[in-house]
């Protein structure tokens, strides 16, 4: 639903907001950057690895929740993936990315206004978070 890419991989490039805290994350935290150039090299064995690898050292890192959430997702795994990015959203309630992801995850589930919630909630915090109006914009057709 994202695009089979991870959502928090998009836009890197730009500073500030979420897209600034996680460059920065990825380089305090080499695993992380381990997770996303899997994820790039289309490896999700290694980034599921990574990102368990991880998650095994530090329970409570948002940006390697939702990237496992990620790596299920592209396995096959929804329920894991669901899981995942639940969890990534409690972690870390100021990502919007994460919402996203799950957001995508209870359209395709037929959960509509979770979904909707989640995807306003999103956009205030992250006002520049195009994924999130596609789905909101395909929500309304």
């Amino acid at each position: 639903a994202l695009g089979g890419r991870a959502a928090g991989s998009r836009g890197l490039g730009r500073r500030g907001g979420y897209n600034g805290r996680f460059r920065a994350c990825l380089k305090n935290t080499p695993m992380l950057a381990d997770i996303t150039e899997a994820l790039g090299r289309g490896d999700t064995v290694a980034a599921l690895a990574h990102a368990r690898d991880l998650l095994a050292q530090e329970p409570g890192n948002a940006q390697a929740q939702h990237l496992l959430g990620v790596c299920l997702q592209r396995t096959g795994d929804l329920r894991g993936a669901r899981a995942a990015f639940e969890r990534a959203v409690e972690l870390g309630p100021d990502m919007a990315d994460h919402r996203v992801s799950l957001a995508s995850m209870q359209l395709a589930g037929g959960e509509r206004e979770q979904a909707l919630r989640l995807l306003a909630e999103a956009v205030q915090l992250n006002p520049n978070l195009l994924v999130a109006y596609v789905l909101l914009a395909q929500d309304a057709l």
